[in-house]
């Protein structure tokens, strides 16, 4: 079978062909039984497929379309046996849900063989009679998502997804308008995990943490609070493919009233980042939230790589040692970039008053800082807060 998606590589590697754990599922079937009505319903077809896919893929796996009549699924999260449970699962219930009664023993499932001369090699899967017992049966425990879909967000990930709301005060209009949702750093004192694994509990947490917040957020307007939740995603998880399609899976089935009130952050940028890439990142989330804003690398020498990516806001953390004169400096550049892309700015950890005051008179639009708040369980709304009363906590704080 020829494969058009270039994705496929990321999908089926010959390690991952060799473990018999890469399918193809087809709607050859489903195509033919509804000929003249497919241009109309091949949308809904594939909506249904991936709806089901995303319900038992782990955050390891992936899926990509071969063509408009087939789907490339890769399953390294299970075994042989149950990525051919997983597959046939999920082509009888797309059958089921199109067509009614349908022929069981044309499921239209192949498993990858082999990659040879630009096509796929695949073998034809036919349900044997123990598959066909767990297939006509009520859903249970093999019609749930994979254990490991579920054990993660219990175990590991519960652990690795707490977070706390940070308030960002807007200078310009005295409030606290906004809530960072900062995920509280787990230190490892194990062995180094591999770049897989790392990657695999960064998107298992990151999921996590979106979900969490929208849930309290979407609870907070239920009883007539009105604030902005500023959600950070990191560089490295939303470059991937796959931490990409997870993140845009989870934003669309959230209800579209959260939008207005949500605002994405993009992490973690390195260096050199180039404009067009980081486009694609900012429209894979722009549809589903107020605006997205980009943390910049520190001591930036250029922010010309910024300019017409879609952003919103740009901004920059001085969590980590800054000098005065570095980050009076830093500050500076930041509120010039903005003001000449017309968008708006933040800065982050601000340490103290004089760089505070400094950047609220350079216009930066957005700040945080222990004067300003440290981080809560819960955000609180928003707020009034006027300069004096930064000042006047600063002054308690030296005093004290």
């Amino acid at each position: 079978m020829p494969i058009r998606n270039p994705e496929w590589k990321i999908a089926a590697s010959p390690e991952l062909i060799q473990r018999g754990c890469v399918y193809i599922i087809s709607l050859a079937e489903i195509r033919a039984a509804i000929a003249p009505r497919w241009e109309k319903m091949s949308g809904a077809v594939w909506g249904h497929l991936e709806n089901l896919l995303r319900q038992r893929l782990a955050p390891t796996d992936f899926f990509c379309p071969v063509d408009d009549g087939a789907a490339l699924v890769s399953l390294p999260s299970l075994s042989a046996d149950e990525a051919r449970i997983c597959c046939l699962r999920i082509a009888h219930e797309l059958n089921t849900i199109m067509l009614g009664a349908y022929d069981i023993s044309k499921l239209g499932i192949e498993r990858v063989c082999a990659w040879q001369d630009g096509k796929f090699a695949t073998t034809p899967i036919s349900p044997g009679g123990a598959d066909l017992c767990t297939l006509k049966s009520n859903p249970s425990k093999d019609a749930e998502p994979p254990a490991h879909a579920q054990a993660q967000p219990a175990t590991g990930a519960e652990a690795k997804s707490r977070h706390r709301f940070v308030p960002v005060w807007d200078g310009q209009k005295d409030a606290i308008t906004t809530y960072r949702c900062q995920p509280i750093e787990e230190v490892n004192s194990g062995e180094p995990a591999s770049p897989q694994a790392q990657f695999k509990l960064a998107l298992v947490a990151t999921i996590a943490n979106i979900r969490q917040a929208t849930e309290i957020l979407l609870r907070r307007l239920a009883a007539g609070d009105r604030f902005l939740l500023w959600l950070p995603v990191s560089y490295n998880v939303l470059g991937s493919p796959i931490g990409r399609m997870e993140i845009s899976a989870l934003c669309r089935s959230l209800p579209g009233e959260l939008r207005p009130y949500l605002m994405f952050e993009i992490s973690d940028l390195p260096y050199g980042v180039a404009q067009s890439r980081l486009s694609d990142l900012v429209a894979s989330l722009r549809p589903f939230c107020r605006g997205v804003m980009a943390q910049l690398p520190a001591r930036i020498p250029n922010y010309g790589a910024y300019l017409d990516a879609g952003l919103c806001a740009i901004g920059l953390s001085f969590a980590a040692n800054v000098t005065g004169a570095d980050m009076g400096s830093e500050i500076f550049k930041l509120s010039v970039a903005a003001r000449r892309q017309r968008i708006m700015s933040f800065a982050l950890d601000i340490p103290n008053d004089e760089a505070l005051q400094s950047a609220r008179e350079c216009g930066i639009s957005l700040l945080s800082s222990p004067l300003i708040g440290g981080a809560v369980a819960q955000p609180g709304g928003v707020r009034r807060l006027t300069v004096q009363d930064i000042h006047r906590r600063c002054a308690s704080r030296n005093a004290a």
